[in-house]
């Protein structure tokens, strides 16, 4: 008697969780594919080289293609990401963890799928270097070079509206430059405590000493600081082209970061400001560190975004 009523009772409550359940189920179902954290990640790939005239040899560089790059037709914006001193084209990838961090902010749309490329500048600054042991044209290179090369290896909109710069320490300067230099190319810039160092005379020549075992002969041997100062961004900004106004810049650094770096931030946010010229400054808590590389790179993201517009497509590159 009792095991009939067991059953019975079983019976009814199983009936009654099979309904529930299938509910669930369906429930779960819809929520899986309205998540936009299902999306696929992207691919890293490593060890790659492009052809460079202007270096008279091949740029090394690492990239990140984002899912959908197999698609006919479709067309991807491109961000160019510059390491720092001392490391190469795997440190965003190693140190940085980029690869999760665009894959975590595209899957959240937080982000729009993009190319990231990051080549290897050695410690060049980012500069062209006549010295006959010297980098060579790097500026050249990572501009005209690698850009034209990358729009014809990979499904890129080839145009500047598509296409943005950025980097860290020694590369957040080499974005600015870039952007600065050569405005035509992107639509925007991030720095990310980039090395934005004095254009002041007084100040060079005070540092003249420290500058000269910091760049490591890329500014003359002995250390030229006329051609140092020709290369700030500072200097640039007061020679740039009207087409420098239509970008946008981001420029940030941490609290106990090194006074220079700290300062020039700051300073170059405000004569952007004063140019009339789109900047957006972020001091965050932190020092010269990938921590707050790594955590700092997400609000930039962020920020680039919808900046870049990669219906652009029907134009060439570069600009």
């Amino acid at each position: 008697m009792w095991g009939t009523r067991y059953r019975a009772s079983w019976s009814a409550l199983w009936a009654i969780s099979g309904v529930h359940l299938s509910a669930l189920a369906a429930c779960l179902l819809v929520l899986t594919l309205a998540v936009p954290g299902a999306a696929a990640a992207g691919r890293v790939q490593r060890g790659l080289s492009i052809a460079s005239p202007n270096l008279g040899r091949e740029i090394s560089y690492s990239i990140y293609l984002p899912e959908g790059t197999g698609e006919v037709g479709r067309r991807f914006p491109v961000v160019y990401l510059f390491h720092g001193v001392g490391d190469d084209e795997s440190a965003w990838l190693v140190h940085g963890d980029i690869a999760k961090t665009l894959d975590r902010k595209i899957s959240k749309r937080e982000l729009q799928p993009v190319i990231v490329v990051m080549p290897m500048a050695g410690n060049s600054w980012y500069v062209d270097d006549a010295r006959s042991n010297g980098y060579g044209n790097m500026a050249e290179a990572l501009t005209n070079d690698i850009i034209a090369g990358i729009d014809g290896l990979y499904p890129t909109a080839p145009c500047s509206a598509a296409r943005a710069v950025g980097g860290l320490s020694m590369g957040g300067f080499g974005a600015i430059l870039y952007a600065l230099t050569k405005p035509n190319y992107f639509a925007a810039a991030f720095s990310l405590s980039g090395s934005l160092f004095t254009d002041r005379p007084a100040e060079i020549i005070v540092r003249k000493d420290r500058f000269a075992k910091m760049f490591g002969g890329v500014y003359g041997e002995p250390f030229d600081p006329e051609r140092f100062r020709s290369w700030t961004v500072f200097d640039r900004l007061k020679h740039a082209s009207p087409a420098a106004a239509k970008l946008k810049y981001w420029l940030a650094a941490g609290d106990k970061d090194f006074s220079g770096i700290l300062s020039g931030t700051v300073r170059l946010h405000q004569e952007l400001l004063e140019r009339g010229i789109a900047s957006e400054l972020r001091i965050t808590s932190g020092g010269h560190t990938w921590e707050l590389w790594s955590q700092s790179i997400d609000p930039a993201l962020s920020w680039l975004s919808p900046l870049l517009d990669s219906g652009c497509a029907t134009q060439t590159s570069p600009g």
